[in-house]
């Protein structure tokens, strides 16, 4: 199901009941109904063989998507004014997904040592196991963080996410601040590279970076 542009720039009482949601819901039910198939049944074999050939969007199987779980996604995004959203059963399994999406055999990661708890264990020993070397500094110990970087620029993955009910345009400000603060404590950085991954996280960032240097 594709966003409706038009519920996006509404305000946010409305994105909040009418975003993502299709005027069309199955038994003429008022709210979006709670899904519990694990398959999508294709009307011929001709729709399928377009839905491999990636000629058509649908759903296939409850693990690559769920209906119900899809509105939550879209309503978020619209709330957050993000490009998109995605909903994970744990805490564990968002974390996860994002190191695993952006770290490769021979990257480092350097995590504050107060992360949780579990999140420390999958980099000990998972992303161990993928080649992938774990440096734990304690919150604040910019000497230490120094330590463990030893490299003259650092990149970061500009993803816009919102953060604790803030726009992605609020929260990309916020990281922004944050990540000039610690690392003009770093001296041995010469500069810093924010690594895009869509037309929305550069957006975004043009018009956060912008106001952030015209001050």
């Amino acid at each position: 199901m594709s966003r409706d542009a038009s519920v996006d720039a509404r305000g946010f009482s409305t994105r909040s009941v009418h975003a993502g949601e299709s005027r069309d819901k199955y038994a003429g039910a008022i709210t979006t109904p709670i899904v519990q198939s694990s398959v999508f049944v294709f009307d011929d074999s001709a729709e399928m063989r377009e839905y491999v050939a990636g000629g058509k969007k649908r759903l296939e199987y409850g693990r690559y998507g769920n209906p119900t779980q899809r509105v939550a996604e879209e309503k978020l995004a619209a709330l957050e004014e993000a490009e998109d959203a995605l909903l994970f059963a744990t805490g564990m399994a968002a974390v996860t997904t994002a190191l695993l999406a952006f770290l490769s055999t021979g990257d480092h990661v350097v995590v504050t040592d107060d992360c949780y708890r579990k999140t420390r264990v999958f980099c000990e020993t998972s992303l161990a196991r993928l080649g992938v070397e774990s440096t734990f500094v304690r919150a604040g110990d910019y000497e230490g963080l120094a330590e463990a970087h030893k490299i003259d620029s650092i990149a970061f993955p500009a993803i816009s996410t919102g953060v604790f009910g803030y726009p992605v345009e609020d929260a990309a400000e916020i990281a922004i601040r944050t990540i000039t603060d610690v690392i003009s404590k770093l001296h041995y950085v010469k500069k810093i590279r924010f690594v895009l991954y869509s037309e929305r996280d550069l957006q975004i960032h043009e018009k956060v970076l912008t106001r952030f240097l015209d001050e």
